[in-house]
């Protein structure tokens, strides 16, 4: 996972957006994210499409770790 985020050009202190359920894979995408040096914003699934896509944006990320394509296609959704 640090060396995919690497390979996309986010790099240590960049801030990495974590939209999922706690599952195996949150967690492989957060000790990757820590591994790289960057920082993890974690959003609470269980808010509303349109307060999470709010909260990342207020993070701006410079890469998300979504749950699936259908998490993915209701974000666009919501812009």
């Amino acid at each position: 996972m640090a060396a995919g985020l690497r390979s996309l050009g986010v790099g240590h202190g960049d801030i990495c957006g974590l939209a999922s359920e706690t599952r195996a894979e949150f967690y492989l995408a957060d000790v990757g994210v820590m591994t790289n040096g960057s920082i993890a914003a974690a959003v609470y699934t269980s808010l509303p499409a349109a307060d999470q896509v709010k909260t990342l944006r207020a993070a701006e990320p410079k890469a998300i770790f979504v749950e699936n394509p259908r998490c993915c296609r209701r974000w666009r959704a919501r812009g």
